[in-house]
This record gives structure tokens, sequence and C-alpha cells, in this order.
């Protein structure tokens, strides 16, 4: 039956191939939209899918050489709102590269332009792929300033394939002039100094694309493009119109949501609510300096603060000052001065404020490629049990460089995260305490063909102080509780309450979170979506805390034999801010110890 199925709600049944001999279902299955009926979850049928289906079958079968292969899809209403589905494929031969001729290509070399279009003699040809190397080959054209090459292929459809390749490169195109439109407030040498263009070069796009991302990165323009305009000297010459248009130049903002709570360096962020309301100014005296004022109120989501009597908040406040220049060196940087008040390690009772001044480096390599660097300085003041105020005076640099390439930053499904990040505390800059910490954080993502995940995720940690007549016993004292290690809690350990693995008990029998030196976490998750909204998802988690390299050994070799390990279950709901879990874990040892119900925003990691 076809056609389109009009005012009744139907959803997808079974889903079959005939004719696919050389490709098995299970593989076909993986690269359609459409799926089949899972543990309470349909997926409603829509006609339009079923079409794109067909192509997206049609399309993966030419990249495997079959160039002559046809899909025809087809579909059966049975019982009460089901509908089934077939593909009918016929394959027809496989086609192979015999021949490779190029022609026209003067100055880029043939080896080259076949690395391009991934052609290999002998292999089945893959149009796919030769599509998307005529567009890169295009492109590096361009960038040498052939704007107006012509490439044309062709081929037989046959089992034995002869490809050929025309290129007509044209004449090397020259930047006459340089045109700006949209400009209202921010001044013109704002813009310019962002260029690396200029008149009199050759055309070359990455150079073009590069100036555009740098005006992005001013702050200062929600629109930038650019693009080549006739120019009247001829067709070796272009124009280059920069079109632009300007944000607001002041502007007060107001956000709300969920929110990873940093309480400490050491630690996971503790998920939470807040809200932010800030000012910005884009543009101070049309300066280009962007100037702002910030305040955030956070509150950690946790099942016994639910029904506890005081509940803990995270007050933020600060005021910053950025730009991506200093004098004529393109350095993007910010300078800010930060007030916080946050619950010491978790614990509402205990106060950690912060008053300091921060400045930052950025550098964005790509978009998955991120460097970050700076200077802080700050006094920290603490509250003891004896409600006696502790100062600090803490003086670090820390650096950190991170490579994301996930799907969703928010419900990873596929992709990998890496990040390193290691810090100075004191010595040659002065303050109260003399330490180095090194953390790393590697992450990877896996779906399958029913949309469940496996996430992975291991985090390793070291801290070492720094100066002489350190012994076994006074290695932990001399790192602030502020900055050491802690596991436990929504987004590390989940068999352990926030922060609260491997604690320490004071002389009052109070238990309180210790903390270690030497860190390692272990995460692993399958994130299986059940009916709409709704998941659950199972996991399997184990971590360690040393306060030496002779304590890890022996920390190590409890490990191995379940201490540091829980596992449980958790259900999600997933809401426009992200999911919502509420999970149940229970530590593989230490049975007399009973589970943890607790809640989590967004997911663990």
């Amino acid at each position: 039956m076809k056609g389109q199925i009009i005012g009744i709600k139907y959803f997808v049944g079974d889903i079959a191939f005939d004719g696919n001999d050389n490709i098995p279902d299970s593989y076909l299955r993986k690269i359609i939209k459409l799926r089949e009926p899972r543990f309470l979850n349909y997926q409603e049928f829509n006609r339009r899918s079923l079409g794109f289906d067909a192509i997206t079958i049609r399309t993966f079968y030419k990249s495997r050489g079959y160039l002559n292969s046809t899909v025809t899809e087809s579909f059966q209403i049975v019982g009460e709102g089901r509908v089934n589905i077939l593909f009918i494929i016929e394959e027809g031969p496989r086609s192979y590269l015999r021949s490779i001729v190029i022609e026209g290509n003067n100055l880029i070399p043939e080896k080259t332009i076949k690395k391009l279009l991934k052609l290999k003699i002998g292999k089945p040809f893959n149009t796919v792929l030769v599509r998307q190397g005529l567009r890169l080959l295009e492109r590096e054209y361009r960038k040498i300033g052939k704007l107006y090459v012509l490439v044309d292929d062709s081929f037989n459809a046959d089992e034995n394939v002869e490809y050929r390749l025309r290129i007509e490169e044209g004449p090397t195109v020259k930047i006459d002039d340089v045109s700006i439109i949209g400009l209202e407030r921010i001044k013109k040498k704002l813009l310019e100094r962002e260029f690396q263009l200029y008149s009199n070069m050759v055309y070359d796009e990455e150079k073009i694309e590069f100036t555009q991302k740098r005006i992005f990165e001013t702050g200062l323009f929600s629109f930038v493009n650019i693009y080549p305009v006739k120019s009247t000297k001829g067709e070796d010459w272009v124009n280059l119109s920069v079109e632009v248009k300007e944000f607001k130049s002041r502007e007060l903002i107001s956000e709300g949501g969920f929110y990873p709570i940093q309480t400490t360096q050491g630690a996971d962020p503790i998920p939470g609510i807040g809200g932010t309301l800030e000012w910005r100014n884009r543009s101070i005296f049309d300066t280009g300096i962007r100037f702002g004022v910030k305040s955030t109120i956070q509150i950690p989501a946790r099942v016994d603060y639910l029904f506890g009597a005081k509940l803990p908040l995270v007050f933020r406040f600060q005021t910053d000052i950025s730009s991506n220049w200093i004098g004529k060196l393109r350095l993007p940087s910010t300078l800010k001065v930060f007030y916080e008040d946050i619950p010491e390690l978790g614990q509402p009772e205990d106060d950690l404020t912060k008053i300091g001044i921060d400045w930052n480096y950025l550098q964005k390599f790509s978009e998955e490629s991120i460097f970050r660097g700076g200077l802080r300085w700050s006094i920290v003041i603490t509250e003891d049990t004896t409600e006696v105020k502790d100062t600090e005076n803490e003086r670090s640099i820390r650096v950190n460089y991170r490579f994301r390439r996930i799907d969703n930053p928010i419900t990873p499904s596929k992709g990998t995260v890496f990040s390193v990040d290691p810090s100075i505390v004191g010595t040659f800059l002065g303050g109260s305490r003399d330490y180095y910490r090194l953390e790393v954080d590697y992450r990877r993502y896996f779906a399958n063909k029913n949309s469940w995940v496996l996430a992975l995720r291991t985090k390793l940690g070291w801290m070492e102080p720094i100066g002489k007549r350190i012994n076994e016993s006074s290695r932990l004292n001399r790192i602030p509780s502020y900055d050491r290690f802690y596991l436990g809690g929504s987004t590390s350990l989940r068999g352990w309450a926030t922060q609260m693995f491997n604690p320490d008990t004071t002389e009052n029998g109070e238990i309180t979170p210790n903390g270690g030196l030497i860190k390692l976490l272990f995460n692993s998750e399958v994130r299986i979506p059940i009916w709409k909204r709704i998941g659950i998802n199972f996991f399997l988690e184990g971590g360690v805390l040393a306060t030496s390299s002779s304590d890890l050994k022996s920390e190590l070799t409890r490990w191995k034999t379940g201490n540091g390990w829980d596992y449980g279950i958790e259900f999600t709901v997933m809401t426009p801010l992200g999911p919502i879990r509420l999970y149940y874990a229970d530590r593989i040892i230490e049975d007399d110890e009973p589970g943890i119900w607790n809640l989590g925003l967004l997911y663990a990691f």
C-alpha cells in the first residue's frame, strides 16, 4: 500500500528488507530513522520519513559501489494502529575502479587530488566520497586564488569504472577592495584589525573564513558574512563585501535552569538549579572592550536538602572586563573581580568564601579544541567547627586544554571528550600554600541502532605539596581542604553521599569529608530510552582516593577486591533543560551500609 495516511495516527510495526543479498538486515536497520517497537516505546509512522529512509538506503548502496541499485518502499496497515514496512532492493552488480584520468591540474598534484577524492584502483567505486572530495578539491583551488575553477567528472556505471576528471583552473584572482556593510555604532578600525584580508592579496578562502571567525569572536556582532563581488578591473579581480549586524551595545540578561555547581576545585560539580542576572556593555565608549556585572544564585539538588531545615545557597558575584586585544597584541582575555559564597565541601553548615582577582586567556584552535590559561589571586575564608575564621591567601596559575567532539553537549550519544588541567599554587607566586595539581578527564560515548548509549569516563588526579620537611603524616594537611580531591555524589560515585567517599571522623563522632591527593575514578553506564521522554540507566562505577604513592598501592589492592565500587539504576525524564535523574545506588562491598536514593540534574557525565 502506498500514499499518505491522513487523519489517523499509526505506529511503526515490523520493518523488513527484500533483495539485500550482500548487506545484512541488521546493518540497514542501523542507518534508517524508522525503528521497530521496543519495550513501551513505539515510533509514530510518517510517510515522509519512509521516503527519506529509502533515499538513505539507496545512497548507502551507492557508497558501497552498487551504482545501479534501486530501492522501493511500501507499507501495509496491520491490526490496530500498526504499519509494517517493506524495502524492496535491487542491488545490481558492484562497480570497481579500474582507471583514473585527470586533466588540467597544473597547480595541484595528481597524488593530492586522488587523496582528496579517496580514489584507489581496484576498490569499490564510492560516489558519495567522490562528491565530497570534489567540494574539497574546489576549496583547495579557492585557497590559492582560483575562485572560478571548474571541475567536471564523468564515469561509466559498469562493473569496471573508468573515472575521468577535467579541471579548468581559471585565472588567479586578487582582491581589489574590501568594503564593510552594516556598521552603525562600532568603529570601522575595530573590525579591520580582525582582518586577514587586504587589497592586492591573492584570494584565499581559508583566510576569509578565518577573518569571519575572528570577527565573531569580538562578541560585537550577531551576523557576519563575507562574499566576493565583481570588480571593474576585470575577471582577475574581485571586491570583498563584509556584511555585519551589530548586537545591542547594552543589554540586561536574565537566565535560569540547571547548573553544574562547582563547590570545590577537586570535586566533580554538584547538579543544581539557579538563576543569573547580568548587565553587559559590549563596547565601552565604542572601544570594543566589553564590561559586565553578573550575579548568580544556585541551589544544589539533593534528596536530603528537600527535607532539611536549611537549604544551602551558592552565591556568586563578579564584575569583568574583556577584550581580544591588549594594545597591538591580539590576546583574547578577561579580567574579573569576584566574590563567592559556597557551602564548603557540600556541607550546608560550613561556608567557604572567596574574594579575588582572576585573569584568563582563551585560545580557540577550532570549535572542538580550546585552551585556557590564567592567573588568580584570592583570599579564601573558611569556618571551622569552632566558628573561628581562618583566612588563606591563594595565588595560582591554572591551565586547561579541552578537546570535545560529541554530537550533543547536553545528551551526548557518540563522540569523545578529553581534558587536562594542570595548576601551580604558591611557590614563586607567594601565598599561604605551595603545591601543584594535575587532573585528566577522558570520556567516550557509543550509540547502537536502538538509541541505547554506552557512556564511559575515566578521571585521574594527582597533587603534591612543594617544600621541605614533608612527611607522610603532614602531606594531606599541606593541601587546603577546599582544593583536595573528593568523590561521592550524583556526578562521581553515586553509592556515597556528596563528597563523602573515605570520610574522616572527628573527636565528636561527626563524619566529615576528608579528601585525598590522588584520585582515580571510573564510570560506566548504559542509557536506554523507554517511552517518549522517559529513560532508564544502569551504572557501574568505582573510585580510589589516596594520600601518597604507598597509600595508593594499598587502596588499589582493596579496589581489586570490590571496595570503592557501586552499582545502581536511575530513572530519567527528559526536559527542555536536560534530563532529571532519580537514582538508587548500592555499594558492592560494605553490605551493612544502606543504599542511596538521590536526585541528579543533567547526566552524571
